[in-house]
């Protein structure tokens, strides 16, 4: 948020609720709330510096979202699990879950019916995006653009800032590349996009705030 700092201090001092929050929404099958709370907690391991327990985390929550259910929470836990194993040095079979994750949403679609093009545009930005940092930039090209392109036709907050997070991981394969005219025309794009989520989310705070 706009105070990040405080925000570090409210979730040193609250992170054992958060913790047990987190555990009894899973226990209660309330996959969306736990995957939302983990999340939160992950972010926090994250910025803290504690990339072990980030990664515990990750596990752990695969654990508690079955795959035979292919909801939003089931996706959220396979992309955070896969990237944990890729920093465990494990980037062969983070590539895998990626992919298979990917190819059940594209045959299968998710539970319930719902529309799979966010997750499927997700798993595509998670698949470039391990792909650059294992040192492939040539690999990443086509799932980034593909993650791309199914962001870019979505409406939203979410959409918007994981476009631009999409293009600014194209920055960097392009640039990794020195294919640097399309880095540029790329960085300029991510740009325009994170300017744009900014004033959805001061719009949104200014409707809160009335």
């Amino acid at each position: 948020g706009e105070q990040p700092g405080l925000g570090m201090q409210l979730m040193a001092r609250e992170e054992a609720n958060l913790r047990s929050a987190m555990q009894c929404a899973f226990r209660r099958g309330l996959r969306r709330e736990g995957q939302w709370l983990a999340d939160t907690l992950r972010r926090y391991l994250e910025r803290a510096g504690r990339s072990r327990e980030r990664d515990l985390l990750a596990a752990w929550v695969h654990t508690q979202t079955p795959e035979e259910v292919l909801d939003e929470a089931a996706c959220a836990a396979i992309l955070q699990h896969a990237w944990a194993l890729f920093t465990q040095g494990k980037a062969q079979e983070a590539v895998g879950m990626v992919q298979e994750l990917l190819a059940r949403l594209e045959s299968q679609g998710l539970a319930g019916g719902d529309d799979p093009a966010f997750q499927i545009a997700l798993s595509y930005a998670h698949l470039g995006r391990i792909y650059h940092h294992a040192g492939r930039a040539d690999l990443a090209l086509a799932p980034l653009q593909r993650a791309i392109l199914g962001f870019e036709h979505m409406a939203g907050e979410a959409a918007a800032g994981n476009l631009a997070a999409a293009l600014g991981d194209l920055v960097n394969a392009y640039h990794g590349l020195g294919r640097y005219d399309l880095a540029l025309q790329a960085a300029e794009r991510a740009l325009d996009m994170m300017v744009l989520a900014m004033h959805v989310r001061r719009d949104r705070a200014a409707q809160r705030d009335k």
